[in-house]
């Protein structure tokens, strides 16, 4: 890629710090040695990711570490029945991130691979509430249902639905990750019944996952039927590492 898919610390404290380049838009197109990693053979890669014929340069090493990326695990979720997002690869919930089982809960990675545990613990939290609430009060049943849809600039966004009657508490965490960095965007949250909230924030990267908070003053109009988020660039990239 031609941007670092790793947290803005890892990069400095991990490779920054021991003077490690970081060589973006490269590819390993040759493992080198018999009996152990003697070598590697790198090379640019252009727009469709494919090898640039020329670019490349032979690495000697004794070790190649891969980093192929995480993924929710899922066996019991999916032997329980229970509905999964084909994009995050984790549970579809509700507001209280309840699953489409009734009773069963979910949250942290389970739901979707987090970068930082301090989401982890909001979305234990919403768990947390969300049994207890459905321990006291049994089902419950939800009149006003409003779909999550993901717009432009974003991979996914979670809870996949809200009802706003059935929320823990006045306010509503939304969880999502942008498709690509950018150093400045504009987060725009609409509905059927028009704009809800627009904000801007800086620093957006795909390794980076953004919280969001709305009101649930916000969403209970009753003629609401969809909250849209959409991110859009409105400054430079990330294109100088």
């Amino acid at each position: 890629m031609p941007y670092s898919n790793g947290l803005t610390r890892n990069i400095v404290q991990c490779l920054n710090d021991f003077d490690i380049p970081l060589l973006l838009s490269h590819t390993v197109i040759n493992i080198h040695g018999k009996k152990r990693v003697e070598g590697v053979t790198i090379a640019k890669v252009d727009e469709t990711l494919r090898p640039i014929p020329g670019t490349e340069r032979y690495i000697p090493c004794d070790t190649l570490l891969l980093s192929v990326g995480l993924i929710p695990e899922n066996e019991l979720s999916k032997m329980a029945g229970i509905k999964i997002d084909s994009v995050t690869g984790g549970p579809v919930v509700n507001q209280r991130m309840e699953t489409t089982v009734e009773g069963i809960f979910a949250c942290g990675n389970v739901c979707h691979v987090h970068d930082l545990v301090d989401f982890v613990t909001r979305e234990a939290q919403l768990a947390g509430k969300g049994a207890a609430m459905y321990l006291k009060n049994g089902k419950t049943t939800q009149h006003h249902i409003i779909k999550v849809e993901v717009g432009e600039g974003l991979r996914y966004v979670l809870p996949h639905m809200i009802s706003p009657e059935t929320m823990v508490s006045n306010t509503q965490n939304f969880f999502m990750r942008s498709i690509a960095p950018m150093s400045k965007a504009r987060l725009t949250i609409s509905s059927n019944e028009g704009l809800i909230k627009s904000q801007i924030l800086r620093y957006v990267k795909p390794s980076e996952m953004i919280n969001i908070i709305i009101k649930k003053e916000e969403i209970s109009n009753p003629k609401i039927e969809f909250i849209k988020f959409t991110l859009r660039e409105e400054g430079d990239t990330y294109g100088g590492y």
